[in-house]
Protein backbone atom coordinates (compact mmCIF):
# COMPACT_ATOMS: atom_id res chain seq x y z
CA UNK A 1 0.00 0.00 0.00
CA UNK A 2 2.70 2.36 0.87
CA UNK A 3 4.34 1.83 -2.49
CA UNK A 4 0.64 2.75 -4.49
CA UNK A 5 0.43 5.83 -2.06
CA UNK A 6 3.95 6.74 -3.16
CA UNK A 7 3.30 6.50 -7.05
CA UNK A 8 0.09 8.22 -6.73
CA UNK A 9 2.19 11.22 -4.58
CA UNK A 10 4.34 11.22 -7.67
CA UNK A 11 1.65 11.25 -10.14
CA UNK A 12 0.02 13.70 -8.60
CA UNK A 13 3.32 15.89 -8.06
CA UNK A 14 4.06 15.85 -11.30
CA UNK A 15 0.82 17.04 -12.64
CA UNK A 16 0.85 19.92 -10.36
CA UNK A 17 4.47 21.06 -11.35
CA UNK A 18 3.30 20.87 -14.93
CA UNK A 19 0.09 22.12 -15.01
CA UNK A 20 1.55 25.53 -13.26
CA UNK A 21 2.81 26.21 -16.84
CA UNK A 22 -0.54 25.56 -18.20
CA UNK A 23 -1.44 22.64 -20.66
CA UNK A 24 0.56 19.40 -19.76
CA UNK A 25 1.72 17.15 -22.81
CA UNK A 26 0.76 13.87 -21.84
CA UNK A 27 3.74 12.22 -23.19
CA UNK A 28 5.92 15.34 -21.02
CA UNK A 29 4.01 13.66 -18.52
CA UNK A 30 4.56 10.58 -18.74
CA UNK A 31 8.42 10.81 -19.46
CA UNK A 32 8.33 12.77 -15.65
CA UNK A 33 7.11 9.86 -14.11
CA UNK A 34 8.22 6.93 -15.74
CA UNK A 35 11.47 6.82 -14.08
CA UNK A 36 9.77 6.12 -10.40
CA UNK A 37 8.55 2.76 -11.80
CA UNK A 38 5.25 3.34 -12.98
CA UNK A 39 4.24 1.11 -15.66
CA UNK A 40 2.04 2.83 -18.58
CA UNK A 41 -0.76 0.91 -17.82
CA UNK A 42 -0.96 2.24 -14.76
CA UNK A 43 -0.46 6.12 -16.30
CA UNK A 44 -2.89 5.63 -18.45
CA UNK A 45 -5.43 4.67 -15.79
CA UNK A 46 -4.66 7.72 -13.75
CA UNK A 47 -4.88 10.06 -16.32
CA UNK A 48 -8.51 8.43 -17.16
CA UNK A 49 -9.08 8.46 -13.25
CA UNK A 50 -8.26 12.14 -13.02
CA UNK A 51 -10.76 13.08 -16.03
CA UNK A 52 -13.60 11.02 -15.33
CA UNK A 53 -13.02 12.58 -11.66
CA UNK A 54 -13.26 15.85 -12.73
CA UNK A 55 -9.39 16.79 -11.35
CA UNK A 56 -8.29 17.51 -15.08
CA UNK A 57 -9.69 17.59 -18.38
CA UNK A 58 -8.43 17.07 -22.10
CA UNK A 59 -8.66 20.36 -24.07
CA UNK A 60 -7.34 18.90 -27.16
CA UNK A 61 -6.10 15.17 -27.69
CA UNK A 62 -2.51 14.62 -26.01
CA UNK A 63 -2.60 17.44 -23.53
CA UNK A 64 -4.30 17.36 -20.09
CA UNK A 65 -5.56 20.70 -18.48
CA UNK A 66 -5.87 20.79 -14.51
CA UNK A 67 -9.80 21.66 -13.58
Amino acid sequence: QTRLRGQAATLTEAFDALAAAGDVDVEEYWAKVSPAGISRKKFDEWVEKMITSGVAHAPRFGYLRKS
